[in-house]
């Protein structure tokens, strides 16, 4: 396995962002697990590390006690914002179908799984 602090930290960053909102968390065992499906090395000192990094960065990632999970809060557009864009990209009458699809798939990518999902199911009726 290899041993890459630089791209530990920017899997730490993804995991985040693809699976947290305000929500949903993700464990400190499912951050390593991703970690390692990547073939990068990783413990729970060094992702502590990373976490603490990227909030000083200015992620705002924080620890959920109840289930001692960790959350990505708050994004560049939040889930409201997104949607906005989203339905004025439907009602736009000189985009065709396909290309309106592709761009609200493109919007949402910048949710969370579970927020894109929302997003996406609301404009595939």
């Amino acid at each position: 396995m290899e041993k890459n602090i630089r791209i530990r930290v920017l899997l730490v960053m993804e995991i985040l962002l693809e699976k947290t909102d305000k929500d949903h968390g993700v464990s400190m065992q499912e951050i390593l697990e991703w970690i390692a499906e990547s073939g990068v090395a990783g413990e729970r000192k060094s992702v502590y590390e990373d976490i603490h990094a990227l909030q000083k960065y200015g992620l705002n990632i924080q620890y959920n006690n109840d289930d001692r999970t960790y959350r990505l809060i708050q994004r560049g557009m939040d889930t409201e914002d997104i949607k906005l864009f989203a339905k004025a990209l439907d009602n736009a009458d000189f985009v065709d179908k396909d290309k309106k699809a592709e761009l609200i798939n493109d919007i949402a990518s910048y949710a969370s799984c579970y927020e894109r999902e929302e997003i996406i199911k609301d404009f595939n009726k």
